[in-house]
């Protein structure tokens, strides 16, 4: 970030009362008022395409301190030139560049996986990719998936995520309640605070007729449990192991806090 200057309102005038070469860093003034009350700040010598800008870093009664040649050439001038805090082409380039450098940023903030505690205006924003997995009682897993891809965003303490199963080969291992595990955060830990995710899609899971397939997230856990419920509202259980086959397919989304 470049530095920037304040500016003084309608870029009043003075003139020096000594003669400068173009070495001189102690320049004398008629009217030490009309100096910025700021500083560092950035002032003009002379007039015209001949100007020199100079930076003004102290001053003591009516003697400015200055680097000499901060914008054009280092020059000699003499008694009664004009100095005055105009709008300078480094104003200019400052405002510009540091508006640029702020939008990329920001363009980086939103793409980036954020690691560090504080993000803008002091909210953290994280998004990435975890790797779901469907896993019975003892943990078994299928044999092999054809799609196993999980997608998050987190803004704060919220997460939202989608997740996309699929099962090729289910194999003979697997037995007995069925969850869903690998989310990227463990949900926070609040008695009788469940979350319902969605289920938007399911292919090949043998619940039977008159029933809906269902989930939701324990909040003194990190998995989803799968549950099947009547339409009636008088039965329900969890997905098992015997109610999913090769080809199995589910998608998932929802939000949770942590």
């Amino acid at each position: 970030m470049l530095d920037m200057y304040k500016g003084v309102v309608n870029s009043p005038e003075t003139t020096t009362t000594n003669d400068i070469n173009n070495t001189d860093t102690l320049i004398y003034v008629l009217d030490e008022t009309r100096i910025p009350e700021d500083l560092p700040n950035i002032m003009t010598l002379g007039t015209g395409t001949a100007a020199e800008t100079i930076k003004v870093l102290s001053i003591s009664d009516n003697a400015i301190t200055v680097e000499r040649g901060f914008q054009g050439i280092a020059k000699s001038w003499n008694q009664g030139t004009i100095i005055a805090r105009n709008f300078a082409e480094y104003d200019y380039n400052a405002l510009k560049e540091n508006i640029e450098e702020n939008d990329a940023d920001l363009v980086a903030h939103k793409a980036d996986i954020v690691t560090d505690s504080d993000g803008v205006h002091g909210l953290k924003i994280e998004e990435g990719i975890f790797t779901p997995t469907i896993n019975d009682v003892s943990n078994n897993q299928p044999t092999v998936y054809s799609n196993q891809k999980g997608f998050y965003y987190k803004i704060g303490n919220t997460v939202m995520f989608h997740l996309y199963l699929g099962i090729t080969t289910k194999g003979a291992i697997m037995s007995g309640d069925l969850t869903i595990k690998g989310l990227p955060f463990a949900p926070k830990n609040t008695s009788g605070r469940f979350t319902s995710p969605n289920i938007g899609y399911a292919d090949k899971v043998n619940i039977g007729v008159g029933k809906t397939l269902n989930c939701f997230l324990n909040p003194t856990s990190s998995f989803i449990s799968l549950g099947v419920a009547s339409n009636d509202g008088t039965l329900q259980r969890s997905v098992t192991a015997a109610m999913v086959s090769d080809g199995t397919a589910l998608m998932v989304s929802g939000q949770y806090q942590i």
